[in-house]
C-alpha cells in the first residue's frame, strides 16, 4: 500500500472513531464513487461528510488540503472540482501532527485547495459538530 492509500484510509478511521465517540451513528459508502465519503446521524440531523488527508506541511510552512478528486478509468483521467453543495462536512485529517480537523463545507468557495495555518487549526480540532457554526475559513488558495 502507498503512503497516500494507508494516509487515507487511517483518516476515514479516525474520523469514524470521533464521530461514534460524539455518538453520531455513521455509515460508509460501499460503492466508492460518491461525492462524499461517510455519513453521520444523530437526534434527526444527517451530516454527509467528506474525508481528506495530509502528510504534511508544505513549503511554507502551512498545511495545504488538496480538495478536487481525480477519477480514472482506461483512457482517461477525470479531474472534479470540490463542491461544497455535495457534502456538509469536510473532515481533514493532519498525519504528521495526528489532528482531526472538521470544517463546514458552506465555508469553503473553492474547488482545488484550502491551506490552513496553526492558528486557524485550533478552532476546528475534532469536537462536538453543534459547534461548526462558528468556524470560519479564513486562509484559502484557489
Amino acid at each position: 500500500m502507498d503512503i497516500k492509500t494507508h494516509i487515507s484510509s487511517i483518516a476515514e478511521a479516525k474520523t469514524i472513531y470521533e464521530l461514534t465517540r460524539m455518538e453520531y451513528h455513521v455509515f460508509n459508502q460501499v460503492t466508492g464513487k460518491a461525492p462524499f465519503d461517510l455519513i453521520a446521524y444523530k437526534n434527526g440531523e444527517i451530516f454527509k461528510i467528506s474525508v481528506k488527508s495530509i502528510l504534511k506541511k508544505n513549503r511554507y510552512g502551512k498545511y495545504e488540503v488538496q480538495l478536487k478528486r481525480v477519477r480514472s478509468n482506461k483512457t482517461c483521467n477525470t479531474i472534479y472540482k470540490f463542491n461544497n453543495k455535495e457534502c456538509d462536512i469536510l473532515a481533514v485529517y493532519i498525519y504528521e501532527i495526528d489532528v482531526l480537523l472538521f470544517i463546514k463545507s458552506s465555508e469553503i468557495n473553492t474547488g482545488c485547495a484550502l491551506t490552513l495555518s496553526n492558528a486557524q487549526m485550533e478552532s476546528r480540532k475534532a469536537g462536538v459538530l453543534m459547534g461548526l457554526e462558528n468556524l470560519e475559513v479564513d486562509e484559502i488558495r484557489r
